[in-house]
């Protein structure tokens, strides 16, 4: 299971490659910050939900490293604190935190669930 987060995290790490690629040829930012939504974030993602939430608090630095690495290319200019709203995103941690919440609270109000 180690191995294939770090595979994970590896695959983010080429997928980064092609942001530069993007940046290179002038391609706008919004557009950048969609092909990072879909390409990136989904396997950070699973990385987190896949490998468990606790492995992700003790390991989210490598995670939220990444992230910012994907702003300071798609946003040179900004830091990752103001580069995260300018992309209409929030924090890998917020965001995995929030789905969490979200399935806790529907299982728990779930009729049907055994108690």
């Amino acid at each position: 299971m180690e191995l294939s987060y770090c595979r994970n995290i590896e695959k983010g790490v080429h997928r980064l490659y092609f942001l530069r690629q993007l940046k290179g040829a002038n391609i706008a930012p919004k557009d950048v910050v969609t092909f990072y939504t879909t390409c990136i974030r989904p396997i950070m993602e699973y990385a987190v939900f896949h490998h468990g939430l606790p492995k992700y608090h003790a390991r989210s630095d490598q995670l939220e490293s990444l992230q910012k690495h994907a702003f300071r290319i798609i946003f040179p200019l900004l830091s990752s604190r103001d580069a995260m709203p300018a992309a209409n995103l929030i924090s890998l941690r917020e965001h995995c935190c929030g789905i969490s919440a979200k399935l806790f609270a529907k299982i728990i109000s779930n009729q049907d669930h055994k108690q």
